[in-house]
């Protein structure tokens, strides 16, 4: 109930070759791959009990809404695509490093030194 979408520009960037980054939901990886023909995933995850001591530190849910976020799974969200992950249980700057790589692989660059 949340509408939750992709804008429709990001199909026509798709279409003259340009590289789109989503956030998308993992129940949304099969209708992105309809749409846009080749996805590659970068799956960010942090472990459970990282995500369960992050979710209590903000206030927002109970314990047991924490319990359940931390215990859900979507099954069959990777049709054979590549998965390309990103471990966001330490610092933020080393997380943002690791995607700013990946993503730099993916677009056949690599990063420049300063």
């Amino acid at each position: 109930g949340l509408c939750y979408g992709v804008p429709a520009a990001a199909v026509r960037h798709v279409a003259a070759g340009h590289i789109v980054v989503c956030n998308i939901s993992r129940t949304a990886v099969r209708p992105a791959l309809s749409v846009f023909g080749k996805v590659e995933i970068i799956e960010i995850a942090a472990r459970p009990e990282t995500v369960a001591m992050r979710l209590k530190g903000r206030g927002r849910e109970t314990m047991a809404e924490i319990a359940g976020r931390t215990a859900r799974t979507v099954d069959d969200w990777n049709p054979g695509l590549p998965v390309h992950t990103v471990s966001n249980d330490g610092d933020a700057q080393t997380a943002i490093d690791s995607f700013a790589a990946v993503l730099l692989s993916l677009s056949g660059q690599t990063a420049r030194s300063a």
